[in-house]
């Protein structure tokens, strides 16, 4: 008898702990609130650096239910509202329904007249983010761009084009060759003026001469013409 009793507490002790273990691990709430999801979007828009930390305290919480959320805030936020880019943002991050909600940021960014948009250089760098994921059809967005940036969006561009020159060259030039004359041309520019190192351009000129696409080759050379024009940085 005694020792049963012994065993009834000590199955009761390590259910309570196991049960307050559990408890610890668990979000208070069932889920986030309004504001809290706001405010977790435009963090995580703020920058690359802050984006673990956000999609991990998010995934604290029912994937579902945040997500129906998050699509009820983005439907009722007014269009031109920086608000409504960031949760459009936040669903690509959780991968939900990425084609929509890809387009809803480049509609953001594309938007008329370019010059009364304050916010088109953060949006870039959004959709730069997305291509970094792996998300390359947003590419051709930033390279017809080129045509009508200017300031810290021109900025932002000639980084990120010469930074793909770099990581992606295959990719970059195919998709760059499929562009109108006019967009090739403003993104050489912008190549020039990003002004890609020595080593950038002696790896262009080894990927130059294995394309054997006459096509491929042409924007290839477009590239190096306006970059060693307008000279390069060690």
């Amino acid at each position: 008898m005694r020792l049963s009793l012994v065993l009834l507490s000590l199955f009761l002790i390590t259910s309570c702990q196991s049960l307050a273990s559990r408890t610890e691990q668990t979000p208070t709430r069932a889920s986030l609130t309004d504001e809290q999801l706001m405010a977790l979007g435009k963090k995580l828009a703020q920058g690359a650096e802050v984006e673990p930390a956000v999609l991990q305290e998010i995934a604290r919480y029912p994937r579902n239910e945040t997500i129906s959320q998050l699509v009820k805030l983005h439907d009722a936020l007014p269009d031109g509202e920086a608000s409504k880019v960031s949760i459009a943002y936040l669903l690509c991050s959780l991968d939900y329904k990425t084609t929509t909600y890809k387009a809803a940021i480049v509609k953001a960014f594309t938007r008329e007249p370019h010059n009364k948009n304050n916010d088109a250089d953060w949006e870039a760098e959004l959709l730069e983010r997305l291509v970094r994921k792996g998300h390359r059809d947003l590419l051709a967005e930033l390279l017809r761009a080129s045509e009508w940036s200017d300031g810290a969006l021109s900025e932002s561009l000639s980084d990120f084009f010469v930074d793909q020159l770099r990581t992606a060259p295959q990719d970059f030039v195919v998709q760059l060759s499929r562009q109108p004359g006019r967009v090739r041309r403003s993104v050489c520019l912008q190549i020039g003026y990003g002004e890609p190192s020595t080593d950038d351009l002696k790896n262009l000129n080894t990927y130059l001469a294995t394309i054997s696409d006459p096509n491929l080759k042409a924007t290839a050379r477009e590239i190096l013409t306006a970059a060693q024009r307008h000279g390069t940085k060690r």
